[in-house]
């Protein structure tokens, strides 16, 4: 590969490439919503000053070894949750309106791009490593959340991400996030390795490949399963009792 240090263009990937990611995911949905809105559901600015502080701390062991990069993913999905609460209260959500504009996306998309480069291109830790540089994840989730704050405020120029294709990719994106070592492992016994356009048909080989099996584990197990959950959960309300209201008040639902 003429690019060993970029990830798209080598050949590191294996079946169970993703499984890391979804521990990290498994623990993180296990142990925040207990912490953010069991013991602090009275607190959103505790809660918003806890997601802030833990971003930052876990990123410190890195310095100390590589092992800290065990820690240093939560920081990416504490990014997220930092930028949900701000848009979900009404007066941090005024403030980040301003943003929704077409400069605000653009800068934003080139600071992501700017972060991705510095880190996978000019930084290497070591050729195949998924993360190049040791400060990766913080910057590049929080460039990522700017896009999605200004994605999610309708900035001018973002109107391509509602196009049929992009729809289609933000239905398969699950699918897609677990099957696609599948599809480059798959490319990669087809397209043997050369130069930079070997590396580019490979690549192509494989996100075909990939989306190919993600359009149907979507349409076989997510779609159907998406079905179940929403006739389970109308049952359950179903189930409900109805409210009953004080005299002279009408009854209060949902």
């Amino acid at each position: 590969s003429p690019f060993p240090e970029v990830p798209f263009f080598s050949r590191t990937h294996i079946v169970f490439s993703l499984a890391w990611s979804l521990g990290i995911e498994e623990k993180f949905y296990l142990l925040w919503p207990l912490l953010a809105f069991v013991l602090l559901r009275r607190r959103a600015r505790r809660r918003l000053g806890l997601a802030l502080a833990l971003a930052f701390v876990l990123q410190i062991p890195i310095a100390f070894g590589s092992s800290g990069r065990a820690l240093a993913p939560y920081s990416a999905i504490l990014a997220g949750c930092i930028l949900a609460f701000l848009m979900h209260n009404r007066s941090s959500f005024a403030r980040l309106s301003r943003f929704g504009s077409t400069p605000f996306f653009l800068g934003a998309a080139a600071l992501l791009v700017v972060v991705h480069g510095l880190t996978h291109v000019f930084n290497p830790t070591a050729p195949g490593f998924r993360v190049a540089a040791a400060w990766y994840y913080l910057p590049y989730s929080l460039a990522a959340a700017l896009v999605v704050c200004a994605l999610a405020l309708r900035a001018g120029g973002s109107g391509w991400l509602e196009s049929a294709p992009m729809r289609f990719a933000g239905r398969v994106s699950y699918p897609l996030y677990l099957t696609h070592p599948l599809g480059l492992a798959a490319a990669a016994m087809v397209v043997a390795p050369g130069g930079l356009a070997t590396e580019l048909v490979y690549l192509a080989v494989g996100i075909v490949l990939s989306l190919a099996l993600a359009y149907g584990i979507h349409r076989v197990v997510e779609k159907p399963l998406i079905r179940s959950g929403k006739r389970l959960a109308g049952r359950v309300s179903e189930r409900a009792p109805e409210p009953i209201a004080a005299p002279g008040l009408a009854p209060v639902t949902n």
